[in-house]
């Protein structure tokens, strides 16, 4: 599954919706405009996690922050169970 893939870009448009923005204060979520990911895999349990990386980007396509997010997806029911944050690689 490539990091294009519908179903890679649902979990990690879940991630940063509900884990990345919703962890921050108001005042940091208008610095958090858009995302990319980075690197990522799967595994298939009883469902399916992604471990993925996401570069988090302000308006003006300056990174902010990287997060490793990992996304279980139980039959189309979405959860994130980790968030680690880390700085920009400059």
């Amino acid at each position: 599954m490539g990091l294009k893939s519908s179903e890679v870009q649902k979990a990690a448009s879940f991630a940063f919706k509900n884990s990345i923005i919703a962890g921050v204060s108001s005042l940091l979520q208008t610095r958090y405009h858009s995302f990319e990911v980075v690197e990522g895999r799967t595994q298939v349990v009883a469902g399916i996690n992604y471990f993925l990386k996401l570069r988090v980007d302000d308006s003006k396509g300056k990174c902010v922050g990287v997060h490793e997010v990992t996304v279980y997806d139980r039959f189309g029911l979405l959860s994130v169970t980790s968030n680690k944050q880390s700085e920009c690689d400059q």
